[in-house]
Parts: structure tokens; sequence; C-alpha cells
């Protein structure tokens, strides 16, 4: 997997992932072409007044890059919903 993409907000706590002696970003999207296949990771706790802005961020990416299918490997936090908040679910994207 090749990383391709490291993803950085004003949002995110100060701080780095050390892995091989080698800082790296916590949010990151790796790639392998030969598999057609990319990873988003994060080892970061997302705050949920920005979850809205991270997903179109990866929806932006995936559009642009013509993927097929998103797949969340991870939990959201569950907020009582209002009529403010709403929960999108992200499924097959046309070919």
């Amino acid at each position: 997997m090749e990383l391709v993409v490291v993803v950085d907000s004003a949002e995110f706590p100060a701080l780095s992932i050390i892995a091989n002696s080698i800082p790296q970003f916590p949010a990151r999207l790796y790639v392998n072409e030969d598999l057609k296949l990319g990873i988003f990771i994060s080892e970061l706790n997302i705050f949920p007044e920005i979850h809205k802005y991270m997903a179109n961020a990866i929806m932006e990416w995936s559009v642009g890059h013509q993927c097929k299918l998103i797949i969340s490997a991870a939990g959201i936090m569950y907020i009582e919903p209002t009529l403010t908040n709403h929960i999108v679910v992200v499924s097959l994207l046309p070919s």
C-alpha cells in the first residue's frame, strides 16, 4: 500500500503517529492500484461537529477517483437525533 493522501484539519488535535521512527499524520489514505483499493486510516476520534466535513472530503476524493464502494470499518458515536443532526449512509456509486 502506498501513502497517497494525508488528512489534516485545524480541528484535529496536535499529535503525530510514529511508525518505524517516522512521524506520520494520524489520518491518511493508502492505495493499492493493482487491487483498486483505497483505505482511509485514522487514529483520531473525530469530533462529531466535523463528521460532515470529513465525510464530504472522503466523498469528494472517492467520486473524483471513481470509487465504486465505500465501507466504513469503524463505528460512529451515536448522538440522539434532533432536528439539526442526521446520519447519512453512503452506498455504491454508479459505475
